[in-house]
């Protein structure tokens, strides 16, 4: 089956030209390529991050992307699912997230834990 959607698209750049926007520039040369061949109907660009990304949705919204619905099933290791259920659970994670995220940013990635939690109370 032939779709006419393109995937996959990653693009990457040098932290120290962040002050260009350079994502800017390469989304605009991709995409006019892309649709020049008229070969393809659109672009899917991955979905938000866990912890959401503001910034990135921001971007998104703006190079012209639209938010569409994107299902995600979480599961924990085996040998972690006993500890990672309920909303209990789900609460400390994110307690302990909010508490420690300014001086460890990775404590951010809990989210993602926390949302585990809440999917296996279900």
């Amino acid at each position: 089956m032939e779709t006419r959607t393109a995937h996959g698209f990653a693009l990457q750049w040098d932290p120290a030209l962040a002050w260009a926007h350079p994502t800017h520039c390469l989304y605009d040369g991709a995409l006019n390529a892309l649709f020049a061949r008229g070969t393809i109907e659109g672009v899917m660009v991955g979905r938000q991050t866990i912890p959401a990304r503001p910034d990135l949705d921001r971007f998104k919204r703006h190079a012209g992307f639209a938010a569409e619905p994107c299902s995600l099933k979480l599961a924990a290791h085996p040998l972690l699912a006993p500890v990672l259920r309920g909303h209990g659970s789900a609460s400390v994670l994110r307690r302990l997230a909010r508490a420690g995220s300014s001086t460890w940013p990775l404590l951010n990635q809990l989210e993602v834990l926390a949302k585990v939690c809440e999917q296996a109370a279900r």
